[in-house]
């Protein structure tokens, strides 16, 4: 199903706003295979890596070290690289592995209000969620004006280049972002996207500035989305006849 208004994709009919803070949290089952990573395993050494250039583009702009929260930190690599650049680094983590994080990090529960954030990091954490605006504005409340975000999520365009679809739409990716789409929600929300990264045709990232109110979005989002699955379709199809089911059928039979 999709919004008409920022763009976005559900793999499953569209959430209750009410169940706003609800996550799918795959680190137990197939995540990390140890409460406690190698330190010097290749796996953690490319985690940090990719980290490093992942926060390039902020570390750039920001004119000295402040106060750091990431949304989902896993292992907690972003946070290390933050701080050893002299970050103030918070983590929130479900997982087990948030107790391997928590001896660098100050690891929480729930995002914290009492001191504003000046960089808020959701690496691969909006496919997940249910609430993506509710929690989108959630970590708008908690930054100062100005403050930056960066968002990570994998990408729908890049599933009808790859053809892998499961990995953009599926019954744990339960969002899907065109780069469109994503930019809208996150206007919506109150973040101005100001730069994006699509090197890697199946993942996004953009990089955006905290406003103090909601920025309106662009209209036409969700055709870049239906262009992506009608390709991903066609490529399945010999005959090149693949075509998507319109939006009202679906109101209708529901």
């Amino acid at each position: 199903l999709g919004c008409e208004a920022c763009g976005l994709v559900y793999a499953s009919p569209r959430p209750d706003p009410a169940a706003a803070m609800q996550y799918y949290d795959a680190e137990n089952d197939k995540g990390w295979k140890r409460d406690e990573p190698d330190e010097h395993s290749p796996k953690l050494k490319k985690k940090r890596a990719v980290a490093a250039a992942t926060l390039a583009p902020v570390l750039g702009r920001a004119a000295q070290p402040g106060r750091a929260l990431d949304y989902g930190c896993g292992a907690g690599a972003m946070l290390d690289v933050l701080q050893d650049g002299g970050w103030e680094t918070v983590g929130l983590e479900p997982s087990r592995i948030k107790a391997y994080a928590s001896r660098r990090h100050d690891i929480v529960d729930d995002v914290p209000q009492d001191r504003p954030f000046d960089l808020v990091i959701l690496h691969h954490v909006l496919e997940h969620v249910v609430d993506v605006h509710g929690l989108l504005r959630r970590l708008h409340a908690s930054a100062r004006p100005g403050a930056h975000l960066i968002v990570g999520v994998p990408s729908l365009s890049g599933a009808a280049v790859t053809g892998d679809l499961k990995y953009a739409c599926s019954a744990l990716h339960i969002n899907s972002f065109t780069p469109e789409s994503l930019a809208n929600v996150l206007r919506i929300a109150g973040w101005a996207p100001f730069a994006e990264d699509r090197s890697v045709r199946n993942r996004l990232l953009v990089y955006a500035t905290r406003e103090t109110a909601a920025v309106a979005p662009v209209r036409g989002a969700l055709d870049t989305a239906v262009d992506a699955l009608l390709t991903y379709g066609r490529r399945l199809d010999a005959r090149g006849e693949f075509t998507l089911c319109p939006l009202e059928w679906i109101a209708a039979s529901s």
